[in-house]
């Protein structure tokens, strides 16, 4: 069995538009190693980065790909192997 994901990122977005858009809600959990099935995280150089183990964003992403990418910088990736 292979591994699947989907990645979203956005660069210049406020949080809770980017989640607003995928439909997400933030909680106060942390995880070392990525377990759950959505996690998302703020980088250093101003990116939100959401990735969905066994591609369960990739439909999200795909029906806010216009809301994402008015947000700011958009980069959306799916990989199945």
């Amino acid at each position: 069995m292979g591994d699947s994901l989907s990645c979203a990122a956005v660069k210049g977005g406020k949080l809770a538009d980017v989640l607003m858009a995928l439909k997400l809600h933030p909680t106060a959990a942390n995880e070392d190693f990525p377990e759950s099935p959505i996690v998302g995280a703020a980088l250093p150089n101003g990116w939100y980065l959401i990735i969905s183990q066994r591609d369960g964003l990739r439909l999200l992403v795909e029906a806010a790909a216009g809301s994402l990418s008015q947000l700011g910088e958009t980069v959306i990736c799916f990989v199945a192997e």
